[in-house]
């Protein structure tokens, strides 16, 4: 058996989980043609083969009338639905692994090209494929092995030994069987292991790491190589003993937030704001494919080996500064300087109200890091706004909370700058922490940040080195 040289993976039901568009595309279409609607499970079976087959065999139609479904249908996917869906847990870190071990990979599916590109391009991840086959608007090229010979024409291929497809229904593996390919059926999509079975499925798979272990040739990963968890705990903890009042990083190493690239030599663990290098590196492609995608604002070494490692790469660096909060708040001053405020600015607590009426906004809170829906924030945050009228001018809020300790994360509007609501609102925030008991964690990007804590009663703890990739 060659080794495999190109993936060809399916997208729908195998790189995403798109039935709540599906379905809600499906209802569009078929309520505009005064037509019944159908079963979410039938609605579900929708999910991989070509949208004509789909109407005319679930909702007996005629061609004609198949046609102007599939119209309707892609009117209210091609604006919303498309984006109602999410990437199934670790897919990308299956693409970054393939790519880290030279493999070429290419999507081939039955959704039509430009929402195929708009899709992935959304969520990120367009930039790990070399082609990007679909089906053509105007029904041409809707064949599933059709759409899988563009890709193997586009990309040049003639042994198709070194070729496998990667998909979650029957009409992957029977494409990839007419194209003289092998076939990979996913279990975690929405084909079933009968449906495989029929099919003549070459290989199936539980996860998506079972799959990069098939293509790859080995069930256990090579020496050194990282394993990829989001929200897990860390196996290893290299001797790192956390020291009160670094919340994230207990939060990232316990699986309460973030994801985590980890071997026996040491782990990248990313929060959001921060991404933590402990241990020791292994140096390699993988590793920098994984620094490039887990650090987004900064990295934090917790060893001299990481520290070396950013250098010899050529990191950049600069000085943050991490305060130590009062051991009794000063509750007089605090309630006072929170309610200092300019005329017209009123301070409310951080509500559905609020939320609804979009004056504070999911990306006001950085959900889905620490809390992974505005509810979830409500049951375990808390935070306030500074409001001037129906504008929000200031806002306050946990950013994570855990293990007896609350991450202050502040931010104003450019235009209510150096009016007192930072000061406000933070010591309105101390008070809260008060009241539940909860210590603040202040992490200072400036010596304004200093300055403010100093305030509010906290001393500067220490400073430290926080590092940036370089640009490619």
């Amino acid at each position: 058996m060659k080794p495999i040289d190109l993936v060809i993976f399916d997208l729908d039901g195998t790189i995403t989980d798109p039935a709540e568009g599906i379905v809600n595309s499906i209802a569009r279409a078929l309520f505009a043609m005064n037509r019944p609607m159908i079963s979410e499970e039938i609605c579900c079976r929708f999910i991989g083969p070509a949208l004509m087959d789909s109407f005319t065999r679930y909702c007996n139609m005629t061609p004609d009338e198949a046609r102007q479904a599939i119209a309707l249908f892609r009117e209210y996917y091609g604006e919303t639905g498309m984006f109602e869906c999410y990437v199934f847990d670790g897919i990308e870190a299956l693409f970054r692994r393939l790519k880290a071990a030279g493999k070429r990979l290419a999507v081939a599916t039955a959704k039509a090209e430009p929402f195929a590109r708009k899709l992935l391009a959304h969520y990120g991840i367009d930039k790990y494929f070399d082609c990007i086959a679909a089906a053509s608007l105007d029904n041409a090229r809707n064949d599933k092995a059709a759409i899988i010979e563009y890709a193997l024409s586009s990309l040049g291929i003639t042994d198709r030994e070194t070729v496998i497809m990667v998909g979650d229904r029957e009409f992957d593996i029977t494409g990839a069987h007419d194209a003289g390919m092998r076939a990979i059926g996913v279990l975690y999509g929405y084909g079933t292991r009968e449906e495989f079975e029929r099919a003549g499925a070459d290989f199936l798979a539980e996860t998506p790491e079972e799959v990069g272990d098939l293509i790859l040739g080995h069930s256990h990963h090579a020496a050194g190589a990282y394993t990829y968890r989001k929200r897990t705990p860390l196996v290893h903890s290299y001797g790192l003993n956390i020291p009160h009042g670094e919340p994230l990083l207990q939060a990232g190493m316990d699986g309460i937030m973030g994801e985590s690239w980890e071997n026996e030599q040491g782990a990248v663990v990313a929060t959001g704001f921060f991404t933590y290098l402990l241990g020791e590196p292994t140096p390699g492609h993988e590793l920098d494919l994984i620094l490039r995608e887990a650090c987004p604002f900064g990295i934090v070494p917790k060893s001299d080996a990481w520290r070396s490692y950013l250098q010899k790469i050529g990191a950049g660096s600069y000085t943050r500064f991490k305060m130590t909060p009062p051991e009794q708040p000063d509750m007089q001053r605090l309630a006072a300087l929170a309610s200092s405020l300019p005329a017209g600015i009123t301070l409310r607590p951080i509500d559905r109200s609020l939320h609804s009426r979009g004056l504070v906004t999911d990306a006001d809170l950085n959900i889905g890091h620490a809390f992974q829906r505005f509810d979830d924030f409500l049951e375990r945050g808390f935070g306030f706004a500074a409001l001037d009228g129906d504008k929000t001018a200031a806002l306050v809020s946990s950013y994570l909370v855990y293990n007896g300790e609350a991450e202050v994360d502040i931010s104003t509007n450019p235009d209510y700058r150096r009016k007192g609501l930072a000061t406000a609102l933070c010591a309105l925030f101390l008070l809260a922490c008060a009241e539940r008991h909860l210590a603040p964690s202040w992490d200072a990007q400036n010596p304004e940040s200093v300055g403010l804590a100093e305030k509010l009663g906290f001393t500067l703890d220490h400073s430290y080195e926080i590092f940036t990739l370089p640009r490619e």
